[in-house]
């Protein structure tokens, strides 16, 4: 079966209706359409889609298109399908999904080189201030500036601080025992370098395994989880997404070809760009406002700040 015709394969439980797998077939069909189409017949798919997943007595996604105001994606069902170009991974870095995407995830499924593109980048991407890791902060204080790179934060999300740095060492902790590895916060992060043998054994490994699994059976909430997702919204309506679960599973569907992603939108952390007063950064007096928006308008359009740029990707990869 084409890897596009698995988008909607579920595994379904004993015990339900034949005509569920009514449902599970026109989606797959339908999904396989959209992705074929790169969803340029839109008004077609349009019909289609909405009238299939608004029936499917399951797990409701709508679809979500180009043109869509933010507020749309607001509305009832928090669950999408949006088109990749508009999500962001890594949010900090900022890694657009379109299809010229140079997220290291992805880089290193679909790399046929004798590279090693993922120990390539945990080597030289090693930020060592949050400027390295949010760009240019010219407006606010020089103590903010001089943080360690783990102590960087989204303004929007927290103030950049040393306590940041205990909550991603933390949850990289969590991380090792939730994949039974004997690794520990000081083996390295996701996000970026420095990166133990161990640290970077263990993305290898999650990495194709996602990559094998979503392959085979394609993706199903069920099996894998949703991809969560908060919004980034300008005041012109226009929008993006940016990851907050799910990297490994978004990079894997990317590598494998999908136009849409499979996404459950977290209202609660909607970030809107004239707001940008009242994030928790700005408003501590941690961020000055032009850097807290600056942040913004590079994270929404996905791009990398310059210490990563300059460093990434890699030129035998785009030779």
């Amino acid at each position: 079966m084409c890897q596009r015709e698995t988008l909607w394969s579920m595994t379904l439980p004993q015990g339900y209706p034949k005509w569920i797998h009514y449902f599970r077939t026109q989606m797959r069909r339908c999904f396989r359409a959209a992705c074929l189409a790169h969803l340029d017949s839109q008004e077609m798919l349009k019909k289609r889609l909405n009238g299939l997943i608004s029936r499917s007595p399951l797990f409701s996604y709508r679809t979500v298109w180009r043109d869509s105001q933010a507020d749309d994606l607001l509305r009832g069902n928090p669950f999408v399908w949006v088109p990749r170009d508009k999500v962001r991974g890594f949010p900090e870095l900022s890694f657009s999904l379109d299809h010229a995407t140079v997220h290291p995830f992805v880089l290193h499924l679909q790399s046929s080189s004798h590279m090693d593109v993922l120990a390539y980048y945990y080597e030289h991407i090693r930020p060592e201030t949050i400027e390295d890791v949010l760009g240019t902060l010219s407006d606010s204080d020089a103590s903010v500036r001089r943080l360690p790179a783990l102590a960087a934060s989204l303004p929007w999300i927290a103030s950049p601080s040393l306590s940041v740095v205990q909550e991603r060492k933390k949850h990289a902790a969590l991380e090792a025992r939730e994949h039974n590895t004997p690794l520990s916060s000081d083996d390295g992060q996701s996000l970026f370098g420095p990166a133990s043998p161990g640290k970077l054994h263990l993305e290898k490994q999650r990495l194709t395994n996602t990559f094998k699994a979503l392959q085979r059976k394609g993706f199903s909430p069920f099996a894998h989880g949703s991809l969560g997702g908060y919004l980034l919204a300008r005041e012109h309506g226009d929008w993006a997404i940016a990851i907050r679960g799910g990297q490994h599973r978004a990079a894997a569907l990317a590598a494998l070809g999908y136009h849409i992603l499979p996404i459950r939108i977290l209202k609660k952390l909607t970030v809107r760009e004239q707001e940008c007063s009242e994030w928790p950064a700005v408003c501590d007096g941690t961020i000055a406002p032009a850097d807290a928006h600056r942040i913004f308008l590079r994270v929404f359009q996905g791009n990398l700040p310059p210490y990563v740029s300059s460093r990434w990707p890699p030129s035998a990869l785009t030779a």
